[in-house]
Parts: C-alpha cells; structure tokens; sequence
C-alpha cells in the first residue's frame, strides 16, 4: 500500500483509494522522467540499471491500476473495485439520463484503453506466446494517451459521486508529491561523490580496506539519494 488511506468496507471509497494510488506513482514517474531531462540523464548518470528497473516498474504499476478500475463488476463470482461495479451499486442512487451518461462514457473509455489492456493481458499478467515466441513486436499506449484515460476515468468518477453522494474528490491535489528539484539535488551530491571514488581509485591497489571504505561510501551516497 502507498501512504494514501487504509481499505475501508466501502466500494466508492475503496475506488477513490485506487484511482488516488495511480496518480502517486504518476507523479513520481513525471519528476524524475519528464520534468527535466537533465535530471534524467544525471539520475542514469548515478545508475542506469536502477533508473531503468524503476521506470519499468513504475509503468507497470500505472498500466495495472488502470486496467483494474476497467474491470468487469465480478470476476469468477467475485466483486471488483471497479467502475462497472460502482456504476451498477449506485444505480438507484442517480438520475436514469445519468446512469445512461456515464455508461456510454465507460465504454468509451474501455476502448480507449485497448492498448493498456493488451500490455496487461499478454505481457504484465501473461507470459504470452506471441510475444515471447515469435517474437512479436508490441506497441504500448503511447504515455499521452495514458494521462488522457486517468483524466477521463477522474471526470467520470466526479460525476458519479456528485449525483450519488454529492460528493467530489481532488484526485490530482490531495496525494503526496515528489519533491524533484530535492531529489535532483540528492543525485548532485551522489554524483559527485560517484565521482571522487572513481578518481581515487585511479592508480591505486585495490585491497580490501580500500575496497571496503569506498562500498561504505557509496552506499552512504545511495542511502542519500533515497526518497523521502
């Protein structure tokens, strides 16, 4: 779990959980990813493996979060954290011209989410044959598109909630942010110290103190670099 709320027995709220947790992994993704190239690049710089690794990780999660809210309202007998099953609970609690709204929408929006759903279905939840056999090239959503469907599952959501409990939620505002210009200046004192060692370490026996206090280093330099 994200530090956003606790489960609680009540499908909306568990629902506003969800959506929330997708926009926190998204704001991580968009500081270190796409706010500044430069702090890109510095965070490969630092390590490509680890940059690469979460990148990865961070897609998966959102393409996972996505594709579950599209759920059916029951899989196998059982209920779904969905926006199907939402629809279908609060159906006696909206107008008839609403409910006909926001199903039309939802189908709009599973469509749109085609993409999303193949990389789940064939790749993130399935070793696919396809693609792992033949050697199947396989296209993502393009990460446009991705922000446009969390919007529009947002807006969606709103609308349900303010007719059904005259409610809504500030799914973009009320979620912890990643401070980037922090972490990029973690990555700064990083790399310079990445840099110290690699020069120290020029011309120098490498035995086993030496090796020993240059690990301590760095790992304190990792540690720094760490989220808060």
């Amino acid at each position: 779990m994200t530090p956003i709320d606790q489960p609680k027995n009540d499908l909306l709220e568990n629902l506003d959980n969800c959506i929330c947790e997708i926009y926190y992994f998204l704001n991580i993704h968009l500081e270190i990813y796409r706010k500044s190239e430069e702090r890109t690049k510095k965070f490969n710089d630092f390590d490509g493996t680890i940059s690469t690794t979460l990148y990865n990780l961070l897609f998966e999660k959102i393409t996972l979060g996505i594709c579950k809210l599209l759920d059916p309202a029951q899989s196998f007998g059982h209920k779904n954290i969905s926006l199907a099953a939402i629809l279908i609970e609060s159906r006696n609690n909206i107008q008839e011209s609403t409910f006909e709204k926001l199903s039309k929408d939802l189908r709009s929006i599973s469509e749109s989410s085609k993409k999303l759903k193949d990389l789940r279905d064939k790749i993130f939840a399935h070793n696919s044959f396809e693609f792992y056999v033949q050697k199947i090239r396989f296209e993502g959503a393009p990460e446009k598109q991705v922000f446009e469907i969390l919007d529009s599952i947002s807006v969606w959501m709103n609308i349900l909630q303010n007719e059904a409990r005259n409610t809504t939620t500030l799914y973009k505002e009320g979620i912890y942010y990643l401070d980037g210009q922090w972490f990029e200046k973690m990555l700064d004192w990083a790399l310079e110290g990445k840099n110290k060692l690699e020069k120290a370490s020029k011309g120098i026996r490498m035995n086993g103190p030496f090796l020993k206090k240059t690990y301590d280093c760095f790992q304190h330099a990792s540690i720094r670099c760490r989220f808060r």
